[in-house]
């Protein structure tokens, strides 16, 4: 189900200081200071909110323009509506079909939550190499394994909701290895290349944040019949570890295992 608010709200809202984090973290390793009107694409980017008030803000000083792209026509409409400014524009690409006047335009490639749903990793990361400008760097993090895919996948086996759940192409996709996926960069012609999986907890979680969250990225949701989606979202729910707060309030919490990489192309390139 394509919701741009419940993604907002229950996904995004948990995600973003873990956005800012890697930023902080990681942007300094392919930074570089070529020109100071610099092309930034961001790969994947949904409703917009990351593209509006994380990437944009962040890298002020120096951006000439940030492109969002999704296949979501849904979630760039949303972004189209909900956020102006003259530096910022959003365009349905397919990233392993990329646009000629993508090619070579890009002096940094983001994209956060999106490489685990693509399974060409060769073409993949070769059209990310294709885009950037020569010395430009992309960063990304997306999963490696999730509490979310796990509990989709059981519910999925689960023998009253199989009837309901056959397409299984569309759960997410396991990565590679580190070592292979830092081989395959290398062989592609990236330098400087780093990848890890780093185990991350997303805390703080409502039952309905999680219930807005399953809504969003469970791709059998809609699948499953009227009077059986609100005992199907229970049951994601009650699988999720959860405390009790000071407060006596019940939250929950996701242990995620993430890649993070990033590389750049080389100058000569």
């Amino acid at each position: 189900m394509e919701n741009p608010e419940l993604y907002i709200n229950h996904i995004l809202s948990h995600q973003m200081k873990y956005y800012r984090h890697l930023l902080d973290t990681y942007f300094p390793h392919i930074l570089h200071s070529t020109n100071h009107g610099k092309s930034v694409l961001d790969i994947g980017c949904g409703p917009g909110k990351t593209t509006h008030d994380l990437i944009l803000p962040y890298l002020e000083q120096e951006v000439k323009e940030v492109i969002g792209i999704d296949i979501s026509k849904t979630m760039l409409d949303y972004a189209k509506k909900t956020y102006e400014d003259d530096r910022l524009s959003f365009e349905k690409v397919d990233v392993l079909d990329v646009p000629d006047k993508f090619v070579g335009r890009f002096d940094y490639i983001f994209s956060f939550m999106t490489f685990h749903w693509i399974e060409d990793y060769r073409k993949l990361y070769s059209n990310i190499l294709k885009m950037l400008k020569p010395n430009g760097g992309f960063l990304a993090t997306y999963v490696s394994s999730s509490t979310s895919s796990r509990i989709i996948k059981e519910l999925r086996n689960n023998e009253k909701y199989a009837p309901y759940c056959t397409n299984y192409q569309q759960v997410l996709k396991p990565g590679m290895p580190e070592k292979e996926l830092t081989s395959l960069l290398e062989d592609i012609g990236f330098e400087s290349v780093f990848c890890q999986v780093k185990a991350i907890r997303f805390e703080g979680y409502s039952r309905e944040d999680l219930e807005g969250r399953f809504i969003t990225i469970n791709p059998f949701y809609d699948l499953v019949p009227n009077h059986l989606q609100k005992e199907f979202l229970a049951d994601h729910v009650d699988r999720v570890d959860s405390v009790i707060d000071d407060n006596g309030i019940r939250k929950y919490y996701l242990n995620d295992n993430l890649f993070v990489v990033h590389g750049r192309k080389i100058n000569s390139k």
